[in-house]
């Protein structure tokens, strides 16, 4: 047996009591939290093999949609790029920039790409807000189109190119 002998908590010792209460709490709600976050990491790891979760929302943010944890690109394997392209009413076509919108990359693509991929006219529109307005003027339709490219290829080859979805911008067209 050991001569070691377990604190009693008495009248005069109240508070040392009351402070090594506080300080095992503390301990155990600082272990829970760090339980919690390896839970969330393993989570997102095994994500991509297991599929627990299956829409990409962002809820488990900071610890899903992170780019380390995206499919990889095999040498080959053509890379999707996304592109807007504006059809105005003489036929022509014309592709639109992130910086003709004035946005970032990741705005452009969270934004308008996403907005014509699904669909959405009236989010589309609202995008069009800081496109020339003359140009503007002229868009009958705006034309989501996958340009993937091979990386390792010197030229881009067309035939890798697949149009996504059209928005008509023109009131009373079919579809409306």
């Amino acid at each position: 047996m050991s001569d070691r002998r377990v604190p009693t908590c008495e009248r005069a010792d109240v508070p040392s009591c009351a402070a090594d209460a506080r300080e095992r709490i503390g301990r155990a709600v600082v272990s829970a939290v760090i339980a919690l976050m390896l839970g969330l990491q393993a989570l997102a790891v095994l994500n991509p093999v297991l599929g627990i979760v299956k829409e990409r929302d962002g809820f488990l943010w900071p610890f899903l949609d992170y780019p380390m944890y995206a499919l990889p690109h095999y040498k080959g394997e053509p890379v999707n790029r996304f592109v807007l392209v504006g059809v105005q009413a003489d036929g022509s076509e014309r592709v639109i920039t992130p910086a003709e919108l004035s946005m970032s990359a990741l705005k452009y693509n969270d934004g308008p790409v996403a907005s014509v991929r699904s669909g959405d006219r009236a989010s589309v529109e609202a995008f069009l807000y800081h496109y020339p307005p003359d140009a503007r003027a002229a868009l009958v339709s705006l034309r989501l189109e996958n340009r993937a490219v091979r990386p390792e290829a010197r030229e881009a080859d067309p035939s890798l190119w697949t149009v996504v979805n059209t928005v008509s911008l023109v009131s009373g067209a079919e579809g409306e």
